[in-house]
């Protein structure tokens, strides 16, 4: 594996359409995807009042991951830090009309369908891009080499 630069790392992030977010709550450590944007020098997304966003705010420390495959392998970045839930700022407008950007014309839209109705878009999570470190498979492995397989 090979280091990437923050440069490489904060590209990963604006063309990621899934993470993985690391939380902990009282019965432990729990992962799950979310939607993502950046904006500023923040990673964004929106949460429901489930598990997840009770875990943020017993205990804001996350980690955050997102991969991409390229011709030549794959890249994985990981922004660690406290999150914070957004309200009544600038930051809150702008995380909602960037992820309505993002992913309004993908069929998976946050706008939702008849069938599933999109998520309660209150409670906006935003996480510093202070602590963004990357990691790539190296030049001229197969693409379809996943993590933790080297």
């Amino acid at each position: 594996m090979e280091e990437i630069d923050r440069d490489a790392a904060l590209g990963v992030l604006e063309r990621g359409e899934v993470a993985h977010i690391a939380v902990v709550d009282a019965d432990g450590p729990y992962v799950s995807p979310i939607s993502f944007a950046v904006v500023g020098d923040h990673l964004v997304f929106v949460t429901r009042r489930g598990r997840r966003f009770l875990a943020l705010r017993r205990d804001p420390r996350v980690s955050v991951e997102v991969s991409e495959l390229t011709p030549h392998g794959w890249r994985s970045v990981l922004v660690q830090g406290d999150a914070r839930i957004v309200t009544g700022e600038d930051l809150h407008t702008e995380t909602l009309q960037a992820l309505l950007r993002k992913y309004q014309d993908d069929e998976h839209s946050l706008l939702g369908t008849s069938r599933s109705p999109g998520p309660d878009l209150s409670e906006v999570v935003a996480i510093p891009l202070d602590r963004v470190t990357g990691r790539s498979s190296g030049e001229g492995t197969h693409p379809r080499t996943r993590h933790g397989r080297l």
